[in-house]
């Protein structure tokens, strides 16, 4: 039988070292705080270029103080590794890897499983085994559960297995890993128990518990589908808006007085990053097979796809060059939102292609992306001095650190797809 109150004394007197497997957005933040709150933790990563740089305390997550990597090093409080048998030494292990769509744009679970090998080789009796990677629901229960017992061990009788859905957000000046309420759902009442306790004893903020891992899957991907839908629904406002010349911008800023019933969300060249692009399309993908056609997210998720179509239709229409051959044109930020310096499923990215393909000569400023490769051909930020040379400027991403009235003032025309400059300007066009 499993010992809960064995681990859980392990827990409040900070004796049990924790592994935290992927060391990126998600797992790097939450293994700062764990080492700031006394744990021991061995973080693991499959990236040797990540580990090294961790080694030589290089901070590669804006969201973390290069102060706080230092001080859990030099306590030996964090201790990054490539060696996954160095998890061996671990009495909990937290599963942060990314759970991305295939390029097929289906769900692709390939890291969950090869991180649920992992914790099979390295698993003793009352281990603590938990999954915050977002994942459709039954995952947990009916995919990598399974997986994890190829140890030997029966999770009912020896080891604790919960989800608890991450729930970072990039750039986010106020929330963070500390005073961001934590859902906690596991296989039984003791899993969750334990992992509730747990996550109460580094966080400042509530633990949520529910009755399954199904649930509390479900719940991360309410969270994202539902912003999903709200974001479709304001990109096909700014279409209609468009084209009944009304300022989508000021509507939103009037219906936002309301102070019940709505929420604002805001046009843009569409959605990135590791949640809204991607959440969704796991539970539709799940859905298929119970045989039920997710209507709204389908139709959601097509509006969203064709922003950056949308958008470069209406760059034909304001330069009045349907074919956008060697047209000159600047796109403002290529990461997915404002000041990260992340790329995955940027919208930018999108446009760029787009355009590329529509013999535009397209080039970027991003202070966050000094350069991507496309293609096989590697772009580089241009100098934003460079402004003048062209025929138009996109504002795709609203970084903080730009300098919006040097563009304004040496810009020919620009298309304010972040409503930048609020006031109207003769040669700005809003989205």
């Amino acid at each position: 039988m499993k010992k809960t109150k064995s681990i859980m004394e392990m827990i409040k007197q900070k004796e049990c070292v924790v592994g935290v497997i992927g060391l990126g957005y998600v797992g790097l933040p939450l293994a700062i705080t764990l080492a700031n709150k006394g744990f021991k933790v061995i973080g693991y990563d499959i990236d040797k270029h990540k580990i090294n740089k961790l080694l030589n305390s290089e901070n590669y997550i804006n969201d973390i103080k290069t102060s706080d990597l230092k001080t859990a090093l030099q306590n030996k409080l964090f201790i990054p590794i490539n060696d996954s048998n160095e998890l061996k030494q671990t009495n909990i292990i937290v599963v942060c890897v990314p759970t991305p769509l295939n390029k097929k744009r289906k769900p692709d679970l390939t890291y969950l499983k090869q991180a649920a090998e992992i914790v099979s080789q390295n698993i003793k009796k009352n281990h603590v085994i938990i999954f915050e990677s977002t994942t459709y629901p039954g995952t947990t229960e009916k995919l990598l559960k399974k997986i994890i017992e190829k140890s030997g061990l029966n999770a009912l009788d020896d080891f604790f297995l919960s989800f608890s859905p991450e729930r970072i957000d990039p750039s986010n000046k106020y929330y963070n890993v500390n005073n961001t309420p934590k859902i906690v759902g596991g296989i039984d009442k003791e899993s969750t128990q334990v992992t509730a306790y747990f996550y109460q004893s580094i966080i400042d903020s509530d633990v949520i518990k529910v009755t399954n891992t199904k649930t509390a899957e479900m719940a991360k991907i309410l969270e994202n589908t539902y912003r999903l839908i709200n974001i479709a629904l304001i990109f096909e406002m700014s279409e209609i808006c468009n084209k009944l010349k009304i300022d989508i911008w000021e509507v939103i800023d009037a219906a936002k007085t309301k102070p019940y019933g709505f929420q604002a969300f805001y046009p843009g060249p569409g959605v990135g990053g590791h949640c809204i692009p991607i959440d969704p399309i796991y539970l539709s993908h799940e859905m298929k097979k119970h045989k039920y056609k997710t209507k709204l997210i389908d139709i959601s998720n097509k509006i969203v796809l064709n922003m950056p179509n949308y958008i470069v239709n209406r760059i034909k229409n304001i330069t009045k060059n349907h074919k956008l051959n060697n047209l000159k044109i600047l796109l403002i930020g290529m990461s997915y939102k404002k000041d990260v310096d992340d790329l995955r499923e940027s919208p930018s990215l999108e446009l760029f292609k787009i355009l590329q393909e529509k013999k535009a000569q397209v080039d970027y400023y991003d202070p966050y992306i000094d350069s991507f490769t496309f293609n096989k051909k590697q772009y580089k930020s241009v100098a934003i001095n460079k402004i003048k040379q062209y025929d138009l400027v996109v504002i795709c991403v609203d970084h903080s650190n730009l300098n919006y009235k040097y563009i304004l003032d040496n810009s020919k025309l620009i298309f304010d797809l972040k409503n930048v400059y609020q006031n109207n300007k003769k040669k700005v066009i809003k989205l």
